[in-house]
């Protein structure tokens, strides 16, 4: 390796990433972020040794993944769980995974509680839910336990299954043929509500609200 020296160049294809070259080989030997080459103390010109090797590819798995993950997120958010999942599917090793995921909790990257809020404020914006819809929303996005309780918890201080119930009701009424006689009418809302989850007890009881003479 002697007469060899390093050359740091701005990554052509990742303007926030540096390629890591060693000068007369033609394949770069990393893409690192700048922190991580500050890190191992590199800079342009330094000679090429052993040690310099090791340190390099001692850090280029993990900050592969970090890339991943970081690109990821910002075309949406994700829990930690799906997290995981993602970086498993792009064979990020294993003992990587929970290294990334665990940076990126830390400085507020994945955020179950605030993907929670939000993925349960959408569904209630939409139809009403009660709690085994909420449940199972959030257990697509990889939120359970204590997370799931806290979000499910807040949305019952705002409004009762039985209020969205009645709401959605209206809706549906709303959109309904005037010609449609009383008994079609509900029987169109009830199977609406039934498809939103919603319990037979509440449909039945905000569709009474809905229609008065049912």
């Amino acid at each position: 390796m002697s007469g060899r020296f390093i050359e740091l160049r701005e990554s052509v294809r990742d303007a926030t990433r540096v390629d890591v070259r060693v000068s007369g080989i033609r394949s770069k030997l990393a893409t690192l972020h700048p922190r991580e080459i500050a890190a191992i103390g590199l800079t342009s010109g330094v000679p090429f040794t052993p040690e310099i090797a090791r340190q390099v590819c001692a850090v280029a798995p993990i900050s592969a993944a970090r890339r991943i993950a970081l690109q990821t997120l910002k075309r949406r958010a994700l829990s930690a769980a799906r997290m995981r999942d993602h970086l498993v599917r792009k064979k990020v090793n294993p003992s990587l995974v929970e290294r990334v995921v665990a940076e990126l909790v830390e400085i507020g990257a994945i955020n179950d509680a605030a993907i929670a809020d939000s993925v349960v404020a959408t569904q209630r914006s939409r139809r009403p839910a009660g709690e085994t819809l909420l449940r199972h929303t959030l257990a697509r996005h990889g939120i359970t336990g204590d997370v799931a309780d806290a979000a499910i918890a807040g949305a019952s201080e705002d409004s009762s299954p039985r209020e969205q119930a009645i709401a959605e009701a209206r809706r549906t009424a709303a959109r309904l043929p005037a010609s449609l006689d009383a008994r079609t009418r509900a029987r169109r809302i009830l199977a609406t509500l039934a498809r939103r989850w919603c319990d037979e007890e509440t449909a039945e009881g905000a569709a009474r609200v809905t229609l008065p003479a049912m």
